[in-house]
């Protein structure tokens, strides 16, 4: 509470310096609140005993840097009472600070600061927010608490979106048209966004695509809370409406948190109608899926599902077991390797969320680092089985596997490879 009292009434401040005792830098005030390529006039009240160097430097703030433009120095003379600093905003965004040097023994007064638009002659008073070097930081924070211009410049977003609604409010504008708008208005901080989800979603869908965002945010929250724990419930709560409270208040949620969110609800929701006690086998194919075969007695004890690549062999397979297929990719065929990949990761995350295994058994070899990630994240049991030919070198997937701890239980069928992996289980198999 006191917080926005501070921000929304900030408190006058005057300088006032009595013979200092030693050298000082002080910024006196950040000003943000400008528009663009407008002329304005700065005029400084003040009272002092010595020649004090003042200067007033702006920055250019583009969407990815903050860059140096302009500076402009003087002298406050203690002959006079009033200094003046003309300048000229550019077209884009522009952050300006207001600093002085003086040395031992002065003695002075900052009075007031007051900003001149030239071009309308509209007044405004600058409130002083001074800080001693070393303060970029803490000159920040303090400008947070005694500037109105942050939250004014939230408010001129949401105006100037309500407007963009209007344009069309049923269905929306499109993607990103507040930004490809963004060039006409003028904003106290750089702005490309709404500042709130709700007027990101009016803007660019409309009140169709408002509801049924609220729809899926409800259904979701709905779904997680009938198949979670009870004591995850508040947990899980908590967090989605940190989410919805800030993206309406001020967080510009991005269409990622959306899929993030559909992918939580998919999840649930095929969580709650799967057997529980599913058996995922994944491995590359080969040798990789040879081991894994060797399981096939335990297929008649447990709901199971193979996921493998596809080649010509194990095809084959689809007659006598149940199983699924990722592409054929090999890190020794980079080119293509590079482009099946990553559907390869996108159909792992497609079959874990369909799926939901319980747990999940693995020989290796690159297939399977996406679905133990994922079992990792969403607590399933995972067991890693180090292939039987590596007897002394371990692969590159148990390598993943063993130092991102992504296996409950990690498997090793030879003393040697205990070596790598120390805190391995060894099992050793039948040498014959």
């Amino acid at each position: 509470a006191i917080y926005i009292i501070l921000l929304l009434n900030p408190i006058p401040k005057t300088l006032k310096v009595n013979k200092s005792l030693n050298n000082n830098k002080i910024i006196l005030t950040d000003i943000y609140d400008l528009k663009k390529e407008t002329d304005y006039e700065l005029i400084i009240k003040y009272k002092t005993n010595k020649n004090i160097k003042i200067s007033l430097d702006s920055f250019i703030e583009t969407y990815s840097f903050i860059l140096p433009s302009n500076s402009i120095n003087s002298t406050l003379l203690p002959n006079e009472n009033t200094a003046h600093f003309k300048f000229k905003t550019n077209k884009n965004f522009e952050y300006y600070y207001l600093s002085l040097d003086y040395e031992m023994w002065t003695e002075f007064n900052i009075e007031n600061l007051t900003l001149i638009n030239t071009n309308n002659q509209e007044k405004k008073k600058i409130f002083l927010n001074y800080t001693i070097l070393p303060s970029t930081y803490i000159n920040m924070f303090n400008s947070f608490a005694y500037d109105k211009t942050s939250v004014n410049g939230r408010i001129g977003a949401y105006k100037d979106s309500l407007d963009l609604i209007k344009q069309n409010p049923i269905v929306g504008n499109g993607h990103n048209y507040f930004e490809k708008t963004i060039n006409t208005h003028t904003y106290n901080h750089t702005a490309i966004e709404e500042h709130s989800y709700i007027m990101k979603l009016l803007v660019e869908t409309g009140i169709i695509g408002l509801i049924i965002f609220s729809i899926l945010i409800t259904y979701t929250i709905l779904i997680i809370i009938r198949n979670i724990k009870n004591k995850d419930i508040i947990t899980v709560s908590t967090i989605f409406l940190v989410i919805i409270l800030s993206g309406i208040i001020d967080f510009t949620l991005s269409y990622q948190y959306i899929l993030i969110i559909l992918l939580i609800m998919t999840y649930y929701i095929k969580s709650y109608d799967q057997d529980k006690n599913l058996v995922l086998f994944i491995s590359s194919s080969g040798g990789h899926l040879t081991e894994i075969l060797e399981f096939s007695k335990l297929f008649e004890k447990y709901n199971y599902l193979i996921i493998t690549e596809k080649n010509k062999i194990s095809t084959k397979l689809k007659d006598n077991y149940n199983i699924k297929f990722l592409f054929y990719c090999s890190r020794y065929y980079l080119l293509q390797y590079i482009f099946i990949a990553p559907i390869n990761i996108i159909l792992s995350i497609y079959y874990f969320l369909i799926l939901n295994p319980k747990v999940i058994v693995t020989t290796g070899a690159h297939t399977c680092i996406p679905i133990c990630i994922l079992g990792k994240i969403f607590n399933k049991k995972i067991i890693f089985i180090e292939v039987f030919d590596r007897i002394e070198i371990p692969t590159l997937s148990g390598k993943i596997v063993y130092k991102l701890n992504l296996a409950d239980t990690f498997i090793v069928q030879h003393k040697e490879l205990c070596n790598y992996y120390k805190n391995a289980t060894l099992i050793e198999g039948d040498k014959k």
